[in-house]
């Protein structure tokens, strides 16, 4: 029996794609502000992914997400 070839080679990170529709539970906020911030540029791009779909890159929007995070205020209780 011969022992298992083993070939290590660095895999590629693994991408997400998120639709419109997990977007809200994703970043918390609802459809319509999402849709205002994309239109406004201060939400990540989404790409096409068919011609009738359109989908965003996960680590992007957690980079987003990262962002606000890093640039947030206290936030009176």
């Amino acid at each position: 029996m011969q022992p298992k070839l083993v070939i290590n080679t660095p895999s590629a990170p693994q991408r997400r794609v998120v639709r419109h529709n997990n977007l809200p539970e994703i970043v918390g906020l609802s459809k319509s502000t999402i849709f205002r911030l994309i239109r406004a540029g201060e939400f990540p791009a989404a790409f096409r992914l068919s011609n009738q779909a359109v989908g965003f890159d996960l680590a992007e929007i957690e980079a987003w997400i990262a962002g606000r995070k890093a640039t947030r205020q206290e936030v009176a209780a």
